[in-house]
């Protein structure tokens, strides 16, 4: 089987209307498995993050992303159609299909855009020969799996409200008629329809069974008779048996959920949803169970595997095997052994940063898993995913806030009430809290440390302790820290006396920079001797209007461009501040935020006014990267305009809804966390290429036409000057501050603003700091 670990696609991308060939991502966890269906060679497993399969001869992976073109998100119904082609359903009535032996991936629209009923979700996918039976939000759709469309529908389903769900449907022997029948399990009863009906949205065609007029969720034919999971005369949710009078007899007595129903070796195979159980019924003999509790937490989706085994998609452990079925009765307690590609250890991140030799590092929020949840550090490094559980190692058993890498390998971990982790390279974790460290709780809640941001300063490093007492700590970053290593500040004069500080950034005078939420924005200025409190003032922005003060009394991030100003980022809009070293100057009016600006004249406007800013990065050569509610958003590198958004509209982003950003300074990959999981996109911007001997621009020629911009790459230095020259020595374009490895010309004369002319140009790039000059050509064709 195929390992699919990225694809290109071809993005079409807010570069100036240009379409541009990107490389796109993803990095799902696997453990929450939503539904699960059996190839003939292989158990396929949905998440909300992707899907995957794995092979039941030698275990290899197949797997698919909103990368690949998997729409991505609620998938409640999985199937595989006699074609070995596999079909997912999804909450908003999406269908997608994977063809494995292509790996093509197409994308039906027809049941999610039938907007005549108020829900559209797919609860359940049945394969029957050329047609695929889908039980709906709205009734039964029947689709053609040659044409590739509905064939009928059926929502009025006899006396029940129009548009009843359906949660099951089956094709078993009819109750009082020869020949067989649709079986429907739905929210109000269980319906059936002879086989050979011509037209099933015809209410008489339907039989409402009078002992089942409730809830009912799953269907199968078995020892001569239908049996369903359901409610069907109140509260008890239970197995029921058809019985030839038309009675339907409980047999389990369990009052659960019982949302899976499958035939293995003569036993029924009952799925409990919603526990870590599920039971085999065999008529006349005693009951065995399964129970994989407590690692199981929620089991989801039962299928039975090529192999024969019972397949389980559970929500904490993922996707594993059940043993052969037990010969003793009574319950069998199973050990899981998870079947999942390599992934973080849940798609809930909270952090995400960039370590040395490209390694990734993500912190997460607590997932349901075991007995009581657990949350994790994860590092991505060679093609694989280490993750440290805090149920498992010495990491507190909390949730994480923040974090943060060293240069010289490692990390520092802020979690959500248990003080600081230091993890090394190889995963060694050392705590810091208030027996060993000057940080303390919150202010009336003396335990509870929550460590927001950390930032490192020369050889110290700088902790955040939100809402504490002493809310600004420095201690060297290392593991062997003794408390006497570790020193604590008081709020300076002119700050708040809690400081509820959720980011830092430190400026080019040693200032740090607190994002404070709703507090709004202080400047701490830590003296001439930052370990002591003495010489120690604060200074707090409060909002404005009309472009000046913060556009927001809510800030949420922070950080320093490449030319010392300080980027804010708050529940609405943008400020910077260009010179921050005034704060507490004699002109500290210089210090104050500015709303930045884009066009002129009449069309002036402030560049993301109504933005709600989670998170601001840097890129490599310089340009701030801002996410958002509604997507990325890459400013131009004047800070004056969007040269890009990326959002769910023509990316693989599930959401526009990004949590955190970070940008690799070495490759520019952006790494992007959403509600669902982690993506990293390949940006135009690298660092510093040491070894480059000339410029390579693309696309070469230039048509500005149909490029917005030509793309200068191999530059040597860190800060260059960059000319673009005619043949004949005339400059059209300068600066003498290009940042990083690369830099985008828009084709245009700087006098004049004009595009150039069709021609031969070359440009020059040369290091600030003696590092030589690099050449390149470049045909512009207009």
């Amino acid at each position: 089987m195929r390992l699919r670990l990225a694809f290109t696609l071809l993005l079409a991308c807010l570069a100036g209307g240009s379409s541009v060939a990107q490389t796109w991502q993803a990095y799902p966890a696997y453990r929450d498995v939503r539904a699960v269906a059996a190839s003939g060679d292989a158990i396929w497993a949905a998440t909300p993050a992707g899907i995957f399969a794995v092979s039941t001869a030698d275990g290899a992976f197949e797997r698919y992303t909103t990368v690949d073109g998997i729409t991505g998100g609620q998938v409640r119904a999985l199937a595989v159609d006699e074609n070995g082609r596999v079909w997912a359903g999804y909450a908003d009535g999406t269908l997608d299909r994977i063809d494995p032996a292509s790996g093509e991936v197409r994308t039906f629209f027809d049941i999610q855009r039938a907007d005549q009923y108020t829900s559209r979700g797919v609860n359940r996918i049945r394969p029957r020969g050329q047609t695929l039976l889908i039980g709906t939000d709205f009734g039964l759709v029947i689709w053609d799996l040659a044409r590739d469309e509905v064939r009928q529908t059926a929502s009025r389903l006899g006396s029940l409200d129009a548009a009843t769900p359906v949660n099951d449907v089956i094709v078993a022997p009819a109750a009082n008629a020869s020949g067989d029948a649709y079986w429907l399990a739905t929210d109000e009863g269980i319906v059936s329809a002879p086989l050979a009906t011509s037209n099933l949205q015809i209410p008489s065609a339907w039989t409402i069974e009078d002992g089942f007029r409730n809830e009912a969720y799953s269907l199968v034919a078995y020892d001569g008779t239908v049996w369903a999971g359901g409610r069907p005369g109140g509260p008890f949710g239970d197995l029921y048996r058809r019985a030839a009078s038309g009675e339907w007899q409980r047999q389990l007595f369990v009052d659960q959920t019982l949302s899976d129903l499958v035939v293995v070796d003569g036993t029924l195979a009952v799925l409990d949803q919603g526990s870590s159980r599920t039971f085999l019924v065999r008529p006349g003999a005693p009951l065995r169970t399964f129970n994989a509790s407590p690692e199981a937490i929620r089991h989801q989706s039962l299928a039975l595997g090529p192999d024969g085994r019972l397949w389980v998609g559970d929500a904490g452990v993922g996707l594993f095997q059940y043993p052969p079925l037990p010969s003793s009765d009574g319950t069998l307690v199973v050990s899981p052994d998870p079947r999942l590609p390599s992934g973080p250890f849940t798609n809930s991140i909270v952090s995400v940063d960039v370590g040395r030799n490209g390694r990734i590092w993500t912190a997460s929020g607590t997932a349901a898993v075991g007995v009581s949840g657990a949350a994790a550090v994860n590092w991505f490094e060679d093609g694989m995913w280490t993750t440290l559980r805090t149920d498992e190692t010495a990491l507190p058993s909390t949730s994480f806030k923040r974090i943060v890498t060293r240069s010289e390998g490692g990390a520092l971990a802020g979690t959500d009430g248990l003080g600081l982790a230091v993890i090394s390279e190889d995963g060694d974790v050392t705590v810091f809290d208030r027996s060993n460290s000057t940080l303390l709780g919150a202010t009336g809640a003396q335990n509870f440390l929550v460590i927001s941001d950390m930032i490192r300063e020369g050889d110290r490093w700088w902790i955040v302790n939100k809402s504490s007492p002493l809310p600004l700590h420095s201690f060297p970053g290392t593991a062997d820290a003794t408390r006497a290593d570790w020193n604590g500040l008081p709020p300076p004069p002119g700050g708040p006396s809690g400081i509820g500080a959720d980011a830092i950034e430190l400026d080019n005078f040693g200032q740090k920079w607190l994002a404070m939420g709703p507090q709004g924005l202080m400047v701490w200025d830590t003296g001439s001797d930052p370990l002591s409190p003495a010489d120690d003032r604060g200074r707090v922005f409060t909002t404005g209007f009309n472009g000046q003060g913060l556009p927001n009394g809510n800030v949420t991030s922070l950080v320093r461009d490449l030319e010392g100003r300080i980027w804010i980022g708050t529940r609405r809009g943008l400020a910077v501040i260009f010179s921050p070293g005034s704060a507490f100057g004699a002109d500290n009016a210089l210090a104050e935020p500015v709303w930045p600006t884009t066009g002129d004249g009449e069309g002036l406007d402030y560049l993301l006014r109504d933005a709600d800013i989670k998170d601001l990065a840097l890129d490599p050569a310089g340009r701030i990267w801002v996410s958002t509610t509604t997507g990325a958003f890459l400013l131009t590198p004047e800070g004056d305009g969007i040269q890009l958004r990326l959002g769910a509209d023509g990316t693989p982003l599930p959401t526009d809804d990004i949590i955190d950003i970070e940008v690799d300074a070495s490759t520019g990959l952006v790494y992007i966390v959403t509600a669902n999981g982690l993506y990293s996109y390949k940006g135009d911007a690298t660092g510093p290429d040491l070894d480059s001997e000339a410029l390579r621009l693309s696309p070469n020629p230039y048509r500005p036409s149909e490029h917005a911009r030509v793309t200068i790459a191999g530059i040597n230095a860190p800060t260059s000057r960059v000319r673009v020259l005619t043949l004949d020595g005339r400059v059209v374009y300068e600066s003498d501050s290009v940042f990083g490895g690369s830099f985008q010309w828009d084709g245009r004369d700087a006098r004049t603003g004009d595009l150039v002319p069709s021609g031969v140009y070359i440009v020059a790039a040369s290091g600030v700091n003696g590092e030589g000059t690099l050449y390149g050509k470049v045909a512009v064709l207009r």
